[in-house]
């Protein structure tokens, strides 16, 4: 609960930076709250067979926003429960999120946000991308931690991140930050806790209105609690580009060597490997497809960085004014790590979701999805999931 207080006070002090420059801006609140059917073969890639089971889920979403031209804070929270009707015992995860944006000056921004989740992993957290800062060329999607396959334990994590945006001229970009993170695992667990900090610089030149050429330095250091092995630094070196093609088709991409150090058994271990991300996309108001990639160092939890590739894609299409069809697939893979029993392995997953509207206020939805590891020291049955549910918004959506 600690990791709980520290979020809560640290969202209270940024809203008391918001309110003192945002005291008569205008204050909305809305909770979506949704109920849904699900099957799934296997939701938490355990070991064995008879691992499937249906179940009844409850997520609540509360948010509460405030805003004007100039500062803008957004708070949102995350309430789920599962109850299975077999084999698994209920589970409750539960998170919240506060982000606040300002214009500290004509041209320079700030974003912030602070976070804390509380989950037990399951199929459809390992692969979920998270976006790791707001850089020029775009921001790099990371994947989640493959180790976590089947583990079927609760992730307490806590996070925050600080962006700075200067336009130093009319065509000159600054960009600069820095992002930390505290995860945090039940004892007697094979995995380790672990904080990491980074930081993060670039610097983007706009040649034209549809091209924007830079660079890009990152640092991240992280420390493994109650032993030195596994601590890790890593920094990357990176071209960037952001690019239009007529009305429809956008570009970002980084590239450049990425570098870490390692602590083992026999001393520091140094690696060098290539780098990256890259996301282009096609689309208008009705449909969009968007094709990805990302491969850095990222944390295990078993010990060690390694380096992680992630490529994919997603499509939206809006269907009609009521409805809409979202998809996606992804595949992950993490290389051998130097230390603990972080094993070489992927993971993959595909999501296939149908949206109707019914009325401003209720939603309905139906999807399909797959996850399934590979390379794994123990066999698992991938996990087919189906889910039929409604979503209902109270108040005004921010």
């Amino acid at each position: 609960m600690s990791h709980v207080n520290k979020c809560f006070g640290t969202m209270a002090s940024l809203w008391a930076l918001f309110h003192g420059g945002a005291a008569y801006a205008e204050v909305t609140a809305s909770a979506e709250v949704s109920a849904r059917a699900q099957a799934s073969t296997n939701p938490y890639l355990s070991s064995g067979e008879d691992t499937g089971s249906g179940a009844f889920v409850l997520n609540l979403s509360p948010t509460i926003a405030a805003g004007d031209e100039v500062t803008s804070f957004k708070l949102t929270g995350r309430l789920t429960h599962t109850e299975f009707t077999r084999r698994y015992d209920a589970a409750t995860n539960y998170g919240i999120t506060g982000a606040l944006t300002q214009k500290v000056a004509p041209n320079l921004d700030m974003k912030a946000s602070i976070g804390f989740d509380s989950v037990i992993v399951d199929s459809g957290d390992i692969l979920t991308p998270t976006i790791v800062g707001d850089l020029i060329g775009g921001p790099a999607v990371v994947p989640g931690d493959t180790t976590l396959n089947g583990l079927q334990q609760r992730r307490e994590f806590f996070s925050g991140d600080v962006d700075f945006r200067y336009r130093a001229t009319g065509r000159d970009l600054i960009d600069f930050g820095g992002s930390f993170g505290i995860v945090r695992f039940p004892s007697g667990t094979l995995v380790r806790d672990y904080d990491t900090i980074g930081y993060r610089a670039g610097y983007g030149r706009k040649i034209s209105d549809a091209l924007t050429l830079g660079f890009s330095g990152s640092a991240s250091q992280t420390d493994y609690r109650q032993q030195l092995i596994g601590d890790s630094r890593s920094y990357a070196l990176q071209g960037t580009v952001s690019a239009r093609f007529g009305s429809r088709w956008t570009m970002q991409a980084s590239a450049g060597p990425s570098f870490a150090s390692i602590r083992t058994a026999v001393g520091r271990v140094r690696q060098t490997s290539f780098g990256g991300s890259l996301n282009i996309c096609n689309g208008d108001a009705i449909a969009r497809t968007c094709v990805f990639a990302s491969r850095s160092y990222q944390p295990s939890a078993l010990g060690g960085v390694r380096p992680l590739t992630n490529w994919g894609a997603s499509h939206s299409r809006r269907l009609d004014e009521r409805s809409d069809l979202q998809a996606s697939a992804s595949f992950g893979r993490a290389q051998l790590g130097l230390v603990g029993l972080a094993r070489s392995n992927g993971f993959a997953r595909a999501d296939l979701t149908y949206n109707r509207r019914f009325s401003p206020t209720i939603k309905g939805y139906a999807s399909v999805g797959y996850a399934d590891s590979f390379r794994d020291v123990i066999n698992r049955r991938a996990n087919a999931q189906f889910n039929l549910g409604v979503t209902y918004l109270f108040g005004r959506r921010a």
